[in-house]
């Protein structure tokens, strides 16, 4: 949906992550853009430790879309998994991942795209939650979900956003125990060839 760039906001002199939208097809512009201007919005509510702080939205100068986020330097949780987690390390980021959606729910926001490589790490270590692209205000009748139509990481995906049900709290709920379980084995919970296969053993 989008690239990310490593960029200085020179008016303060710091890094920031420069998330530019995609040049998409003329079909897809309208909901793309849509999409990556509603993510802005909904990260301009939320004011919380473990959530990527949003510092603006604008339109640069050839016409594209661009959100300027905190620039975390930690790396992915993927990443991490990949090195090996201690049992306790695994816990302290599973609570503070919860902390971030127990706040994120009460101001009505459905992540649902919870996963290992949209959790990342502040340069002190802190797992900060990213990438609210295809989040969802609860209660909201949008045109990026219909019933029977599923969205999100189909390994990650709880039974009901698969099949394209409604989605609720629970749903994010659901991911993230995925996730604490990759982060104890570390290998996911289904694996398949086929994102399909995947969605059905979910």
């Amino acid at each position: 949906m989008a690239t990310v760039y490593l960029a200085v906001q020179q008016s303060l002199n710091r890094q920031v992550a420069l998330k530019v939208l995609t040049q998409a097809t003329e079909e897809e512009d309208d909901d793309f853009a849509q999409r990556f201007k509603k993510e802005g919005h909904i990260l301009a509510q939320l004011l919380h430790p473990n959530i990527v702080t949003i510092h603006d939205i604008g339109i640069t100068e050839d016409g594209d879309l661009f959100l300027s986020i905190e620039y975390l330097s930690g790396g992915t949780l993927r990443d991490k998994i990949k090195q090996g987690l201690s049992f306790d390390a695994a816990i302290e980021i599973t609570r503070s991942i919860a902390k971030a959606l127990d706040y994120a729910h009460k101001q009505g926001i459905i992540h649902r795209d919870i996963k290992p490589s949209n959790i990342m790490f502040r340069h002190d270590g802190t797992p900060v939650l990213t990438d609210f692209g295809i989040a969802r205000v609860i209660g909201s009748k949008t045109i990026h979900t219909s019933a029977g139509f599923s969205i999100g990481s189909p390994g990650y995906m709880s039974p009901e956003q698969a099949m394209g049900e409604s989605i609720t709290i629970e749903s994010d709920i659901y991911a993230l125990g995925v996730v604490l379980y990759e982060m104890l084995t570390g290998h996911p919970l289904y694996e398949s060839s086929h994102a399909l296969a995947i969605t059905i053993k979910h």
